[in-house]
């Protein structure tokens, strides 16, 4: 093979590359965002149901499950404090 052909071998594989991970980048957001609703719902679903015999209930709804599933700790304690102050 001459350096001409090697040359655009090794391009067209770069090229491959990036538009496989273009294509990739969106499915790692959605799966990103499925497990952060997951976890969020079963944090939420927990703290409902733990807190009962305290009178503590927190709303489930897209803003709350999404904030407990993107940051677990800080997101269900902020959520059980403001519960427990009586402002959510």
């Amino acid at each position: 093979m001459d350096g001409k052909t090697v040359f655009f071998l090794v391009l067209g594989l770069v090229g491959f590359y990036l538009m496989l991970s273009a294509f990739t980048a969106p499915w790692r957001w959605f799966w990103r965002l499925f497990w952060a609703t997951v976890l969020g719902l079963g944090l939420l679903t927990l703290l409902n149901w733990l807190g009962a015999g305290l009178q503590l209930h927190v709303a489930v709804n897209p803003v709350t499950v999404l904030a407990v599933g993107f940051y677990p700790v800080g997101g269900t304690l902020l959520l059980a404090l403001l519960a427990l102050a009586g402002l959510v």
